[in-house]
C-alpha cells in the first residue's frame, strides 16, 4: 500500500508459511490476539512504530492481509471477510493495536465483546451474555475464543444474521468530570456511550 510503512516482519501478505513458528526473539513485549474469525495474531514490539507479526490462520489455506499505517496501527484482515469490513464488520475488530490497547488480547480476556445490530427478522445466537441495547436496536455480548470451530461458527452466524457488528470499545474517561457534582467527582458514563458509530 503506497505510503504505508512496511512491517518489521517482511513475510508477504499471505498466510504464514509455518503458522506454528513463534515471533522472532527481540526486546519488545509480545501479545497474542485471537480475532473474531479465529485467526491468531502474535505481535512483538520492536521499538519502532510497526511491530513484528506472525499469523496462525484458522484455515491453513486462508489468505491474511496485513498492514501497518503511519500511526503504527497493525491491521490483520482475513481475505474471506475483507468485503464485509467497513460495511458489516467494524474495522476495529481487525485493528490489532486497538484490541491490545483495550485489553482484548488473549492474556487478558477469553472472549471478544461485540455489539450486534441484527438484520430484519433475525436473532443473534452466536453470542454469550446477551444484553439488549434498545436505543440502537442492537444487543451486546461476547464471542468466546475457545476454539477455531467456535470462531468459524460465530463469524458465519454474525455475517448471516447481522446488519452491523461493532467492537464493544472500552470507554476511557480520564480527565472527564461531572459539572453538577461537587469535589470534581468523575462523571458516570453509560457503558456503551461513544464506543461505536451506531445510528
Amino acid at each position: 500500500m503506497p505510503g504505508t510503512p512496511a512491517l518489521a516482519d517482511p513475510t508477504p501478505d499471505l498466510t504464514t508459511p509455518n503458522p506454528a513458528t513463534a515471533a522472532p526473539a527481540g526486546s519488545g513485549e509480545t501479545h497474542i490476539v485471537t480475532l473474531l474469525t479465529g485467526d491468531v495474531v502474535t505481535v512483538e514490539a520492536t521499538g519502532s512504530s510497526c511491530p513484528r507479526v506472525r499469523v496462525q490462520p484458522v484455515d491453513p489455506a486462508g489468505v491474511i492481509r496485513r498492514s501497518c499505517g503511519a500511526d503504527g496501527h497493525l491491521k490483520v484482515i482475513p481475505a474471506k471477510v475483507a468485503a464485509q469490513v467497513g460495511t458489516v464488520l467494524d474495522p476495529d475488530l481487525f485493528d490489532v493495536t486497538t484490541l491490545i490497547a483495550d485489553g482484548y488480547d488473549d492474556e487478558n480476556t477469553s472472549e471478544l465483546p461485540v455489539i450486534v445490530q441484527p438484520a430484519e427478522n433475525q436473532r443473534t445466537t452466536a453470542l454469550a451474555g446477551l444484553r439488549p441495547l434498545s436505543s440502537i436496536g442492537a444487543v451486546a455480548g461476547a464471542v468466546p475464543k475457545q476454539s477455531a470451530a467456535n470462531a468459524r461458527a460465530a463469524t458465519t452466524s454474525l455475517l448471516t444474521g447481522a446488519r452491523k457488528v461493532w467492537l464493544d470499545r472500552k470507554v476511557h474517561a480520564t480527565g472527564i468530570t461531572a459539572g453538577n457534582h461537587g469535589g470534581g467527582q468523575p462523571a458516570q458514563l453509560d457503558h456503551n456511550i461513544s464506543q461505536v458509530s451506531a445510528p
